[in-house]
């Protein structure tokens, strides 16, 4: 079996938690004998694998344009949602400007704003980013789950 992993286009620029869970199912999957490849592209060429499983919902763009083109080659998707909200960090220990409107917006508010202005920041603005502004944060995150197959929690 030929599995490809797949996430948010910055993983290794910008390493967390889902590297770590990433690189440990890889190595995990390999002992017993799955083939894995990891893939930061949008649209990679899915003919030798049998399953594309996409990891972190927080990123819901990037991984969006991933689960499309695994749907247009006709590969079965799993996804490791790894969510986890930040909303107390982000109202009570963020400081700034930040702390303060984060007060006044519902967690997927602050989502929302977050991604747009890191990609903003990074140059990163791309197809995924416009389908999230006008489908929203949750909106996307519960597209692609509709689209999934199967969950790893």
């Amino acid at each position: 079996m030929r599995v490809l992993f797949q996430t948010r286009t910055n993983l290794y620029s910008s390493p967390g938690g889902d590297l770590i869970q990433i690189q440990k199912t890889k190595e995990f999957l390999e002992k017993l004998y799955v083939k894995v490849d990891v893939s930061l592209e949008f649209e990679p060429d899915l003919s030798k694998y049998d399953i594309v499983h996409l990891f972190n919902l927080m990123d819901p763009q990037d991984i969006y344009l991933q689960l499309e083109n695994a749907k247009k080659q006709n590969k079965k998707i799993v996804l490791s949602t790894i969510y986890g909200l930040y909303t107390e960090y982000e109202r009570k220990a963020r400081g700034g400007l930040s702390q303060i409107v984060a007060n006044y917006l519902t967690p997927y508010q602050i989502g929302y704003l977050k991604i747009i202005l890191r990609h903003y920041h990074e140059n990163r603005i791309h197809k995924g980013v416009f389908k999230m502004i006008f489908k929203g944060y949750y909106g996307l995150m519960k597209e692609i789950t509709k689209k999934c197959r199967c969950f790893f929690t």
